[in-house]
């Protein structure tokens, strides 16, 4: 199994980013640029607006550094992994339906 230490976001435009929720639901901490609604839900540490290299570096150390456990992120209710379950389900049986 492949796992990450730490998901990095460095997108310009973004309308999630979906794949910052599916890290936090994996339990692998997150620091991007502010695209989408990241803001809403990351600590604010991790949020960048001006993403230099040095910047989301210094981040990423930092994001690596915490204790996840005591202080973890949550996501906004309308997002569960059993709600993300269901969805993947859901999605592939369409899939075998149309096969």
């Amino acid at each position: 199994m492949i796992v990450a230490d730490v998901t990095l976001i460095t997108s310009h435009r973004e309308s999630g980013p979906l794949v910052a929720r599916e890290s936090i639901l994996c339990g692998t901490p997150v620091v991007s640029t502010n695209v989408g609604d990241v803001a809403t839900y990351l600590p604010s540490e991790f949020v960048l607006d001006d993403p230099t290299p040095e910047a989301l570096a210094d981040a990423c150390e930092a994001a690596l550094e915490t204790d996840w456990s005591s202080s973890p992120i949550i996501l906004p209710h309308r997002v569960s992994a059993e709600k993300v379950s269901q969805q993947w389900s859901s999605l592939l049986q369409g899939l075998e339906e149309e096969e």
